[in-house]
């Protein structure tokens, strides 16, 4: 489904992650691994992806080639500094406008940047792993 969840919905949402939390903390008690650690191992174990996609980073990039564009959905003048809290209105708005596609239009825009610039075996190898 797509739009705003319901209140029904919130609310199972809320009970389900305090009972993950519940699960997460006693796990890293037992093990003395980080949360992170644990989460990763569980993705891993039933072959999930783990996705360290962080979208605001990919949307510093993006806005950066396309600030002109990016300018526009504010109206914003060019002696506007895009200062973070310029950026933040500016990723709300583009996440607003593109409500199903946000996510996949700054993926690809990552990929494609990814793919053009210039990297050693190792980097390459490290983003292949991803």
């Amino acid at each position: 489904t797509s739009g705003r969840r319901t209140a029904v919905v919130n609310a199972s949402l809320s009970a389900g992650y305090d009972e993950l939390e519940a699960v997460l903390t006693k796990l890293v008690e037992q093990t003395n691994l980080s949360a992170q650690q644990i989460l990763d191992g569980w993705h891993k174990s039933r072959s999930r992806p783990v996705s360290g996609t962080n979208h605001w980073n990919q949307y510093t990039k993006y806005v950066m080639r396309h600030e002109e564009q990016e300018r526009r959905r504010l109206n914003l003048p060019q002696d506007v500094l895009l200062s973070p809290s310029v950026r933040r209105e500016l990723y709300a708005k583009f996440k607003e406008d593109n409500p199903d596609t946000w996510q996949e239009i700054l993926e690809v825009h990552d990929m494609v940047g990814i793919q053009s610039s210039p990297q050693t075996i190792a980097q390459r190898a490290q983003i292949f792993s991803k």
